[in-house]
């Protein structure tokens, strides 16, 4: 099962819950999504996967479906992404009509778990031989994926995820390739720097620590958070 509601109606929908005078001098529409599995019955497989949005810089946040895909089990391709991609994309090129107003709109954040995150870019997971979405080495398996390089490591540009100069990196080509963002990899806890990025950045947001020894991946970095942001 498939329901699109609209990105575009259902802002329409989330802002006209708010005062006139809260959204009188927004100026953009900070957006951030959220892209993962729910397991709806203990003793079935069957998920809903939604894709959840929220207009981030009006207050307080609500949250607001687009997309509803339930089924027995995880998506089989990223289809139901393609509605909302394209919407998405639309907006975010020629904004977004909320009265007599036309609102730029950027794209805040993505949000997923590990596995998700793998999924929605099209890419492997982080426990696989090149799971890794900073680096393009190779990993060693060592009881669990370990990345033994920490020195003269060669970084995974946006251009190298776009061209999938690593082949063995992805399996498929993500629809969020179709967005004027940047597709790489950086610590997400630079978000607390006040450092901005000209183009939305995928980010991780796991223990710093991890750039001074070899990288070691296991079950506890499913819980981890993955997104991207544009603080521009």
């Amino acid at each position: 099962m498939y329901i699109y509601l609209g990105l575009e109606e259902e802002m329409l929908k989330t802002l006209r819950l708010y005062p006139k005078s809260t959204i009188r001098d927004l100026a953009e529409i900070s957006l951030i999504c959220n892209i993962d599995g729910l397991p709806i019955f203990r003793s079935k497989n069957e998920s809903l996967w939604p894709v959840l949005c929220a207009i981030n810089n009006v207050k307080p946040i609500r949250v607001f479906p687009v997309v509803l895909t339930y089924g027995s089990s995880k998506p089989s391709d990223l289809d139901f992404l393609n509605e909302f991609i394209q919407d998405l994309k639309k907006i975010m090129h020629y904004g977004f009509k909320n009265d007599d107003k036309t609102l730029p709109v950027k794209l805040k954040g993505v949000i997923c778990d590990a596995p998700a995150k793998a999924m929605v870019k099209a890419i492997k997971l982080h426990s696989g031989y090149f799971g890794c979405d900073r680096c393009t080495q190779e990993g060693v398996w060592n009881g669990r994926m370990t990345y033994q390089q920490v020195k003269n490591l060669q970084l995974i540009t946006d251009e190298d995820f776009r061209n999938q100069s690593n082949s063995q990196h992805h399996h498929g080509r993500s629809p969020f390739c179709d967005l004027n963002i940047n597709m790489r990899l950086i610590d997400g806890k630079r978000l607390n720097t006040g450092n901005s990025f000209s183009t939305p950045e995928f980010i991780h947001e796991g223990d710093s620590s991890k750039k001074t020894k070899p990288h070691r991946y296991d079950d506890r970095d499913r819980k981890r958070k993955y997104f991207s942001v544009n603080t521009t």
